[in-house]
């Protein structure tokens, strides 16, 4: 009988079972903007950290990734992450987005920012009135920019934008990507310590000024916006805005990190959207590049050829579950019949 019960409980176990996602790597918040018409953004990070919306600013349709938040520098649009003050002092972290702006020609125009406009304790994310809009990591006393006219940040398109930074590092020890890639950049001002405050609110779609006040509007959209608590390799980087444009997949910044931790524990799976993702060695496709199409896909992460494949996730269909249910009680009950006639 007791055999029997053990078969039954097995049976019950293989009908329950599902792919269990991998422990999500350090992604502090995470705002899809596809609330559209609510007036506060979620955070799909599970941290709660929600942003609220501010003067008229607004969710819609039309961004690269489902709804996108909209903002006008009339008003100093913006939404704020009440409570959430950022990646604090010099640890690592790594800031991702994307964003059209509406402007016809460069504009100093804040995306993500958070501390005190003190020297090295404010970080703020933007774009530059520089050549072709420069993207632009400043630290209140010093910055870093890319000094390449191409691509183009104001040509009415998408794009995405990120910004990495290790442990304990200055400004000179900062990254710049831009549609992946990772861009030449140049420093200006002083090559200040990084020691972000965290006096101020986290800003999407402006620079902080002060506690909590808002200067340099963005002006245009910004979509599917990420802060990290690591610093992403250029792999990383890649992988996150490939996955975005792959017309199979699109994946926004939060699915792309379950992929990255596969990556970064060597092991594990997940199921998503149909799609299941492994850890595999071996790749040979480009450090960052998509591959593959018909729900099979490799994502090759790191120099040493090691990174994620996908293939059609195999779940049982909620019949199967069923009859594995009725296998299993019915393996119990019919042991428990045969125990009773013996007696």
């Amino acid at each position: 009988m007791l055999q029997l019960v053990r078969w039954g409980l097995l049976a019950l176990l293989i009908a329950c079972w599902v792919v269990h996602p991998a422990f999500a790597a350090p992604l502090e918040g995470h705002w899809t903007f596809d609330q559209i018409g609510d007036t506060s953004a979620t955070d799909s990070s599970g941290n709660t950290r929600d942003a609220a919306l501010q003067n008229s600013a607004a969710m819609v349709a039309g961004g690269q990734l489902g709804g996108a938040l909209s903002l006008s520098n009339a008003s100093t649009d913006h939404a704020r992450v009440t409570g959430y003050t950022g990646v604090a002092g010099n640890a690592e972290r790594t800031i991702s987005a994307w964003i059209r702006p509406a402007d016809a020609n460069p504009t100093a125009r804040g995306v993500i920012s958070w501390g005190t406009n003190s020297t090295g304790e404010r970080y703020t994310v933007r774009l530059d009135n520089g050549n072709s809009g420069r993207l632009r990591a400043e630290f209140s006393g010093g910055a870093r920019h890319d000094n390449v006219a191409t691509p183009d940040l104001w040509d009415g398109n998408w794009h995405h934008i990120a910004v990495s930074m290790p442990t304990g590092a200055n400004r000179n020890g900062h990254d710049l990507y831009i549609d992946g890639a990772l861009v030449a950049s140049n420093n200006s001002g002083n090559n200040v310590t990084i020691n972000t405050n965290t006096d101020s609110d986290v800003l999407i779609g402006a620079r902080t000024l002060a506690a909590n006040t808002a200067e340099l509007p963005f002006n245009g959209l910004i979509d599917d916006t990420a802060i990290f608590s690591q610093e992403l390799t250029a792999g990383e980087i890649g992988g996150l805005y490939n996955l975005a444009v792959e017309t199979e997949l699109q994946y926004n910044a939060g699915q792309a990190n379950e992929l990255l931790t596969i990556h970064e524990d060597g092991m594990g799976s997940v199921e998503i959207d149909g799609l299941l993702w492994e850890f595999a060695d071996g790749l040979n496709t480009g450090v960052g590049v998509v591959a593959g199409q018909d729900g099979e896909f490799a994502l090759q992460l790191d120099p040493s050829g090691s990174g994620v494949v996908s293939s059609l996730a195999v779940v049982p269909e909620p019949a199967s579950i069923a009859i594995w249910s009725l296998l299993g009680m019915g393996l119990v009950g019919f042991g428990y019949y045969r125990r009773r006639l013996r007696r």
